[in-house]
């Protein structure tokens, strides 16, 4: 695991926090950007299909854009259990209502994400989670890998779950 700390301004040995890559996030936003300037250019010449590349895309430029906005998406860790935040919302999980943490693929898919394991105790959303378990192999999972590869954020989780799960 990397030893540099990955937390913002203000972290402390009871509190990390953890920003969303802003290079994925600028290269979403750009990419996005160039398929919905792309649906311009052909705009005239087909109509439909510009359109899908414009809408489509195009909402992929907001997400990018609020992604990048200061403070819109984080991961904070705290002694209690860890705040996510992406796109104005903000989910607060408690350390007690979780088993472990785990990386994932989705089926055709490249990328590894973090997913959440709920301990058996937990009753809260069991029909997402069904779903989820049955689609990922994960009952939930966190939103980004916040600038780390998977298998180290999943580390990080881990260690602050066993550290605080049982105060």
């Amino acid at each position: 695991m990397n030893d540099e700390p990955v937390s913002a301004e203000g972290s402390t040995d009871d509190e990390r926090i953890l920003s969303a890559s802003r290079t994925k996030w600028l290269a979403m936003l750009l990419g996005s950007a160039a398929f919905v300037a792309i649906g311009l250019l052909i705009l005239p010449r087909q109509p439909f299909a510009a359109w899908v590349l414009i809408v489509f895309f195009g909402v992929g430029v907001f997400i990018a854009f609020v992604a990048l906005l200061p403070g819109t998406t984080y991961l904070r860790l705290t002694p209690e259990g860890y705040e996510m935040r992406a796109a104005f919302r903000t989910l607060k999980q408690s350390w007690q209502h979780i088993e472990r943490f785990q990386t994932y693929r989705l089926p055709l898919s490249w990328n590894r994400n973090v997913g959440i394991i709920y301990d058996p105790s937990y009753k809260s959303r069991a029909r997402t989670r069904r779903l989820n378990r049955s689609l990922a192999g994960v009952d939930g999972a966190l939103s980004d890998n916040y600038g780390l590869a998977a298998n180290e954020l999943a580390n990080l989780m881990n260690e602050w779950l066993n550290r605080y799960k049982r105060q």
